[in-house]
């Protein structure tokens, strides 16, 4: 998905606790405007600094700009520790209370942004979990439960017979 607009640094946000190699950071979410309408893009990671009162900068680019990404439903869902969070670091975003927030009009989903803008963020996404470990570790434990029940079949089936 391409979207044209420019961005609106005023109402950036920074999701806590985001790990990228071994390192703590924060996502960038900064919405983008579109003829009158919104989307929250996820530009990019940052780093943390040595304090977490101290908030890292973010270079957001001036004027119009292309954005190229994923049309994303939502954002993976966290532990929320309080129920209406507000201020600029958060640990998710929810679209409809940032659109009420910020009285900002939002379409109902997220852009990953995929393409390079010089504005010193990663943008090395991890790989959507598609649940195949579980699955796999599944399928390991009923044919251990299935050797298990043939090795027991085969060891109870052998009886003594006693002398007469």
């Amino acid at each position: 998905m391409s979207l044209s607009g420019t961005f609106l640094p005023q109402y950036t946000l920074l999701l806590d606790n985001k790990i990228r190699n071994h390192r703590a950071g924060y996502e960038v979410v900064t919405p983008l405007r579109i003829d009158g309408e919104s989307v929250l893009v996820l530009r990019g990671w940052v780093a943390a600094g040595s304090s977490r009162d101290v908030l890292p900068e973010v270079k957001t680019p001036q004027g119009a700009v292309k954005v190229e990404g994923i049309a994303l439903d939502r954002l993976p869902r966290v532990l929320l520790l309080e129920k209406n969070p507000t201020g600029k670091v958060r640990q998710s975003v929810d679209i409809g209370e940032f659109a009420t927030q910020t009285r900002l009009r939002l379409r109902p989903f997220f852009l990953e942004q995929h393409s390079p803008i010089d504005d010193g963020l990663q943008r090395d996404w991890p790989a959507p979990d598609t649940g195949v470990t579980m699955h796999e570790s599944y399928s390991l434990q009923w044919y251990s439960f299935a050797v298990a029940t043939v090795a027991l079949f085969v060891v109870l089936s052998f009886r003594r017979v006693a002398p007469r």
